[in-house]
């Protein structure tokens, strides 16, 4: 015979050989349904999860995005660094700053100018604010992303009103994108006409956008003294470091030549486009993808203890196997097949549970996770799933045979039960499992401590009965001062009226991660530049907010344009620049802005309050200066009133009374301070609840793996306990032996998972917030839950030993 016909004969024997076993293992597994079922539970929330959080990590953070040359797209992220500033402020700029960029930037092909603006939207039907990106006209060509119909701005629609919308929105206003072309839209009162249709995977400069419009045209309507930031195309072969080391070279020399604008201490880096996008949520998404593969490993290990325990009553079988000539092969081939069979029906299950997951969190659009639209169970996370699947089949099929095949039973030690080997990597894998709990159990104990903390933390107001409106006086037109005073003294003045009102003011910016601007100031003698977070309140303001009145007064209806100009500070401010001493009745020169015009004017401090957050609920208080809204107004404001007992429903009220006032005003938002905080929570509420659930899972199979290796030790000794009993022992006794073992594993798996939890938590301090990745309560607190769990999982087949009959078990024997 040839060798070809060789090859091809024992080929047919191999597969005949893989058939054969792949039949025994389905009749093997169908007389143990029991043990089929809870292994496929176990490997579906295994698999599942990993699937579930590569469909999230893959269209996130992998998915190659929608735009051309994307890998050459960055956002310019410019700051100011302040002298002894608590954390840079963001700097921004004016249309005709784009001009110098563009000249001083060597390493781009292209610079846009971009910001983000609520716009009204009118229709037949009302009003509706929508999210609107203010662009230069070479944003498109810089960002060239995909459009569902018509074409992009481009620098002809800079003297016409056109604006290009995105497939959402187009979605709500017709029923395809194609009709929306030529559609007209009422902006602000003004009219536009929709010249482009953006597919819904564009997410720039935000996923939250909903139409784009010329920043040229709009200067014409409204001119802005600031308030653009940079975005950019490298050019071909620059690196992102090369980009950034040219932005110092223009930073320095724009700022050598226009230190008004570009010094101040301006910095400026260059960001990939996905990182701007994602923001922080990169570094939790890898966690707990990574949180995802230790319960694989953990539920792999568990499988394995379970094929340990149900092939030890199998020895005699397989020792008559192979005293007939089966190999080592032959059990390899059965181990495999036991395993892939599982492992099938476990990811079948998993992809179908990743599916559900997945689709809830499409639906539920958790705050902080940006581009979850675009997330789906697709082609590349069914590859994930089928590798996933190949890695346990292998795992949880040759470890029993590697076992099984180092130290062959004999006819004694198969009547007697699993060899003292088979035990020990019994224990191994019951160890690995408590130990890849305990890391889960601390990084889980580690995110829920910080949550609660930032729960805790003191903003500086009091939430209670709180609701607050955002408001922009100048949708429709430019205001002058004195108007946008008026308006908003009336406005105030009605909503007092409303029944269960106890205060109500309005001011430029809102706790607790709503700043109105940040100020530039010196102390008397002092060349140094500080920053301060300005915000211009009307009377009630702070007692609306519960604000704590630390010296002197709050503002009141004298202080007007026609009074000196006044200010409060901050208790940390007022430190700063008077000293210890009373700062009632000091003095200090701050800049105004009044109808457009720059200046400065010597301002009198009258109160001192305690620290108010703005800046986010994670940071630290900035230094503040209060002007009264009537000597300094804004057309962005809050209007905030506290109103105790009368929540339900007071919004609607709110925004009815407001709409009764001026039909024409368009309300941004209308939430309660305490939702408001909510929703800075809910990206760390996420995290939490995602990698407890993870925790729990892990512990769970921990504690079943745990479980089965303690019973099935319990069954295989019965004999032994039935003569530790016969001769005298106390049942209490062999509860407690039981018990020890347990424990014993117990605690090695705890004192592991401990030193590895070590290791590893390092990677959550970005995520924390006043706790500290070794923080020894945390540690401590998740040793003692896993082995209470240890000791709740062992409890019943500890007393189920200590029920053993002595005479039944030896004749059984």
């Amino acid at each position: 015979m040839s060798r070809q016909g060789e090859s091809l004969s024992e080929g047919f024997l191999l597969l005949e050989a893989c058939i054969h076993e792949f039949r025994y293992s389905l009749r093997s597994l169908r007389k143990a349904p029991a043990f089929a079922a809870s292994t496929i539970v176990v490997l579906a929330l295994a698999i599942g999860a990993n699937s579930a959080l590569f469909s999230v990590v893959y269209g996130v953070l992998l998915r190659p995005l929608s735009y051309r040359d994307a890998d050459r797209l960055v956002v310019i992220e410019c700051e100011r660094h302040y002298s002894d500033a608590l954390r840079p402020a963001p700097a921004f700029f004016r249309l005709a700053d784009l001009r110098d960029w563009r000249d001083r930037l060597r390493s781009f092909d292209r610079v846009s100018f971009f910001l983000t603006d609520p716009y009204v939207l009118s229709g037949t039907s009302g009003s509706q604010v929508v999210t609107a990106a203010v662009i230069s006209n070479s944003f498109f060509s810089t960002f060239n992303g995909p459009f569902s119909a018509g074409r992009p701005l481009d620098p002809s629609d800079d003297l016409t009103p056109s604006v290009v919308i995105g497939e959402r929105l187009a979605g709500q206003l017709f029923d395809r994108p194609q009709l929306a072309i030529g559609a007209r839209l009422q902006l602000n009162s003004h009219p536009y006409e929709v010249v482009g249709v953006l597919d819904r995977s564009y997410a720039l400069p935000s996923p939250a956008v909903d139409l784009w419009v010329s920043a040229e045209y709009e200067q014409s309507l409204r001119p802005r003294s600031g308030g653009f930031r940079l975005v950019g195309r490298l050019k071909p072969g620059t690196i992102i470091e090369q980009a950034r080391s040219d932005l110092d070279r223009a930073v320095r020399a724009l700022s050598a030549t226009h230190p008004g604008t570009f010094g101040n201490g301006l910095r400026a880096s260059a960001v990939g486009v996905r990182d701007h996008i994602v923001g922080d949520m990169r570094s939790a998404l890898r966690i707990l993808w990574a949180a995802a593969g230790l319960i694989l490993i953990a539920s792999c290990a568990n499988v394995a203890n379970l094929l340990l325990a149900r092939n030890a009553p199998l020895s005699r079988e397989r020792i008559v196997q192979a005293a007939l000539g089966a190999s080592t092969g032959r059990f390899l081939l059965r181990g495999l097949a036991d395993g892939g069979i599982l492992a099938a029906s476990g990811a079948a299950a998993g992809v179908a549970l990743a599916a559900v997951v997945v689709g809830s969190l499409v639906r539920l659009e958790p705050t902080g996770l940006p581009l979850l639209a675009s997330v789906r169970v697709n082609v590349p996370v069914l590859l994930v799933a089928i590798g996933l699947s190949a890695f346990t089949a292998l795992a949880i099929g040759v470890l029993p045979v590697i076992e099984w095949s180092r130290r062959p039973p004999t006819w004694t030690t198969s009547v007697r039960g699993p060899t003292p080997a088979t035990r020990r990597m019994g224990r191994a894998l019951s160890i690995a499992e408590l130990a890849v709990a305990m890391v889960l159990l601390v990084g889980a104990t580690l995110l829920s401590r910080s949550l609660i903390e930032l729960l805790l933390t003191d903003i500086g107001v009091n939430t209670e009965h709180v609701t607050a409106a955002s408001l922009r006086l100048d949708f429709r037109q430019p205001r002058s001062d004195s108007e946008i005073v008026g308006f908003v003294d009336r406005i105030v003045a009605r909503i007092r009226e409303l029944p269960g009102v106890s205060a109500v003011g309005a001011g430029s910016g809102l706790p607790p991660s709503s700043p109105s601007l940040t100020l530039t100031l010196k102390r008397k003698g002092d060349a140094v530049d500080y920053a301060a977070t300005a915000v211009t309140v009307t009377p009630g303001y702070f007692e609306s907010l519960g604000v704590r009145l630390l010296k002197g007064r709050f503002f009141n209806e004298a202080d007007d344009d026609a009074h000196p100009p006044v200010i409060i500070l901050s208790d940390a401010t007022a430190r700063r620049f008077v000293g210890d001493g009373d700062p009632i009745g000091r003095t200090m020169t701050l800049p105004t802005l009044r109808n457009g015009v720059k200046g400065s004017a010597e301002m009198t401090l009258v109160g001192v309050i305690s620290a108010v957050k703005y800046s986010g609920l994670a940071a630290d208080a900035d230094e503040q200066v209060y002007r009264p809204f009537a000597q300094q107004p804004w057309p962005s404001v809050f209007l905030v009133v506290r109103a105790g007992g009368v929540e339900t429903g007071f919004a609607s009220t709110l925004r009815r009374q407001i709409a009764a006032f001026d039909p024409a005003l368009a309300v941004v938002s209308i939430k309660t301070l305490d939702a408001i905080v909510a929703e800075e929570t809910a990206a760390p509420l996420l995290r939490s609840i995602l990698l407890g659930a993870i925790a729990f899972l892990g512990v769970t199979i921990a504690a079943v793996g745990l479980y089965g290796v303690v019973a099935y030790s319990v069954s295989q000794r019965t004999s032994e306990i039935a003569v530790r009993l016969a001769l005298g022992a106390h049942r209490r006794n062999v509860t407690r032996m039981v018990l020890k073992e347990a424990f014993v594993l117990g605690v090695s798996g705890t004192a592991v998972g401990l030193v590895a939890a070590y290791a590893v938590a390092r990677s959550l301090s970005a995520l924390v917030y006043r706790v500290t990745v070794t923080d020894s309560a945390s540690f401590l607190l998740s040793a003692g839950l896993l082995l209470v769990i240890v000791l709740v999982a062992s409890l019943v087949p500890a007393s189920r030993a200590a029920r053993v009959e002595p005479l039944v078990a030896l004749r059984m024997e």
